[in-house]
């Protein structure tokens, strides 16, 4: 529990909100740290491309997914796009998406997740752009005439930035956040100091994405070397139906265990043209965490 003494003051300046979690979570302190700095400050609606129509999300639009990339594009629910790795999402229909613009974005855009766990921030790196991506994501595309990208996202990614944006949430049991509670957001601008969070923000988000490309590289190689069988997305996930011997069932139940996938890659590796060796015999030490209370 948290307990805090706040001047009478700020719920005046709040228009007489009585929910804590503005109070307790730093929101009007950022906001009075910000309104206290000397340099100019826009408000983010009047940096953002359109306005607030630079600011969106999908909306209800009940998901038709498909099962391969001919007919598909990669989707990133709200979790997913702190990923560094997007090799392996599920697919949506690419008619769907034509339908509705609004499951992209362009490459530099900050995405906010707007529900559950709200106000993680991402930058939008170049493989996004031909990605869909969900309705719990608020996308806020800056006008590169009024604002650097990067910067825009270093500030509001900032521990002065969050707070302002997670103060602006509404609902009583479910977590939501639209574009109209953080229109009106101070933004400082800091000249300078602008370009350099932009080209740090830039350059971290295109090693990420070199990163993810080198790992997904090598890994074709291995698997081509080894003449491992290639397998459907998400395939462990997907229904299906497979017969074992009752000698496998190893006191394991669980379906996974025993996906036909999941054999077909084990055969292939022990029928395979290097030696295989059990886990248990090249690591010095296996072994689960015990269960204890966290502090």
């Amino acid at each position: 529990m948290i307990v805090k003494t706040i001047p009478s003051s700020w719920l005046i300046e709040e228009e007489h909100r009585l929910d804590c979690g503005p109070f307790v979570k730093g929101s009007i302190e950022a906001k009075k740290v910000i309104d206290g700095m000397r340099c100019k400050k826009d408000r983010l609606v009047d940096l953002t491309k359109g306005g607030l129509a630079g600011m969106y999300h999908v909306g209800q639009d009940k998901i038709a997914w498909v099962d391969d990339f001919e007919h598909g594009m990669p989707f990133l629910r709200s979790s997913d796009i702190l990923k560094a790795d997007l090799s392996d999402q599920p697919f949506i229909s690419r008619k769907q998406v034509r339908n509705n613009y609004l499951f992209q974005c362009s490459a530099g855009t900050t995405l906010i997740t707007r529900s559950g766990s709200i106000g993680r921030m991402v930058f939008a790196r170049k493989e996004m752009e031909d990605m869909a991506i969900s309705q719990d994501v608020l996308k806020v595309v800056p006008d590169e005439k009024k604002v650097i990208s990067g910067y825009l996202y270093a500030f509001l990614s900032s521990k002065y930035g969050v707070p302002i944006v997670t103060g602006g949430t509404f609902g009583s049991i479910i977590v939501h956040i639209e574009a109209g509670n953080i229109a009106n957001l101070p933004v400082p601008r800091l000249g300078e100091v602008e370009e350099q969070a932009h080209a740090l923000v830039q350059g971290a988000a295109d090693l990420r994405s070199d990163g993810a490309r080198l790992v997904n590289d090598t890994t074709n190689q291995l698997a081509a070397e080894l003449n491992l069988p290639e397998l459907p997305k998400n395939c462990f996930s997907r229904f299906g139906v497979s017969t074992v011997s009752s000698g496998y069932l190893r006191s394991r139940l669980d379906a996974t265990f025993h996906s036909t996938f999941a054999l077909q890659v084990e055969q292939s590796i022990r029928q395979g043209k290097y030696q295989s060796e059990k886990l248990s015999e090249i690591t010095r030490r296996l072994f689960k965490p015990p269960m204890f209370k966290r502090l």
